[in-house]
C-alpha cells in the first residue's frame, strides 16, 4: 500500500490524493505512515488532500502528524468537512511543528473559533507558518478580524 511504502520513502516530495474519498481513515493512515517513518527521514514536503471526506477524526490525526513530522512544508486540505474543532486541533499542532509554511483551508466548515485559535497559534514565535488560507469558510468579521491582526501579534512578540 502507500503507507508502506511512505514509511521507507526517501525521494518521494509531493502527495497528491485529492478527490479520492479516503475519507478519516484513509487520511489517519496516510499520515501516520508518514510519521512512522524508519529513521524520521520522510522526504514528503507537501501534500495534497483536498476533496475527500476528511472529518475531525482525520485531522486530528494529520495534527496529531504534525507534531512528530519535521519535513512537510504545506498541506491542502480544501474542500474537507474540517469543523471548529479540527481547525483548533491543527493550530495547537503549530506550537509543536517547526516546518509547516502553508496550511490550506479553504470549503471547509470553520467557524470563528477555529479563526480565533489559528489567529493565537501563529502570533506565537515558535509558529513557523506564514501563509492559510482560509476562504469560503463560514468566518464572520470577528474572526477575519483576529486573522488579520497575526503579523501586529508577531511583531508585539518579537519586541
Amino acid at each position: 500500500t502507500l503507507g508502506n511504502a511512505l514509511r521507507v520513502n526517501y525521494a518521494l516530495k509531493e502527495i497528491r490524493v485529492e478527490g479520492n474519498e479516503i475519507g478519516n481513515i484513509g487520511a489517519w493512515m496516510l499520515v501516520d505512515s508518514l510519521g512512522e517513518n524508519e529513521h524520521r527521514t520522510s522526504a514528503v514536503e507537501k501534500l495534497a488532500l483536498g476533496w475527500n471526506d476528511i472529518g475531525l477524526e482525520g485531522v486530528t490525526g494529520i495534527a496529531d502528524a504534525l507534531k512528530a513530522n519535521s519535513k512537510l512544508r504545506r498541506i491542502d486540505l480544501t474542500g474537507n468537512n474540517i469543523c471548529c474543532k479540527g481547525a483548533q486541533a491543527l493550530a495547537e499542532s503549530l506550537s509543536y511543528d517547526l516546518s509547516l509554511d502553508e496550511l490550506i483551508l479553504a470549503e471547509n466548515n470553520i467557524k470563528d473559533e477555529g479563526a480565533y485559535a489559528f489567529a493565537l497559534a501563529m502570533g506565537k514565535p515558535t509558529c513557523t507558518l506564514h501563509t492559510l488560507v482560509f476562504h469560503d469558510n463560514p468566518i464572520n468579521s470577528d474572526g477575519l478580524a483576529s486573522l488579520q491582526r497575526v503579523p501586529q501579534l508577531r511583531r508585539n512578540h518579537q519586541y
